[in-house]
């Protein structure tokens, strides 16, 4: 699952991506630029993470963490007409790599449109 979010606060104006991903064994991750996306047009990015320890969900036997990227303004205007194709979350032993569905990657782009329209940062206006 994927939660976008915008948060105005003081000085600080910035998006976030939250990712939430379910794993069947605990997994080691600190702070840190270990959050990676390819395009649409074939370039991969590599964004900051704050990660969670996780948590139990008793419903699916798994652990669910929550991966929490911050956007910066210039990657944030990019994936309201980019899509994303894969991420992958490097673990301290263990890398993840997710590839997204059609659907999903055009669930994620109109998300971030949406966030974009409701704080009046989208569409751009030069």
């Amino acid at each position: 699952k994927a939660l976008v979010m915008y948060s105005q606060n003081d000085s600080i104006n910035s998006f976030f991506l939250t990712l939430a991903i379910p794993e069947y064994t605990y997994r080691s991750i600190k702070p840190g630029n270990n959050v990676l996306m390819k395009l649409s047009d074939g370039e991969v990015i590599s964004f900051y993470d704050i990660p969670d320890k996780g948590v139990f969900d008793e419903g699916t036997n798994m652990r669910i963490y929550q991966h929490t990227i911050v956007l910066p303004i210039d990657m944030y205007y990019r994936l309201t007409f980019s899509t994303i194709e894969a991420i992958r979350i490097e673990y301290k032993k263990v890398k993840r790599t997710f590839r997204l569905t059609e659907e999903q990657q055009v669930a994620i782009r109109e998300a971030m449109q949406c966030v974009g329209r409701q704080v009046e940062l989208y569409p751009v206006k030069p």
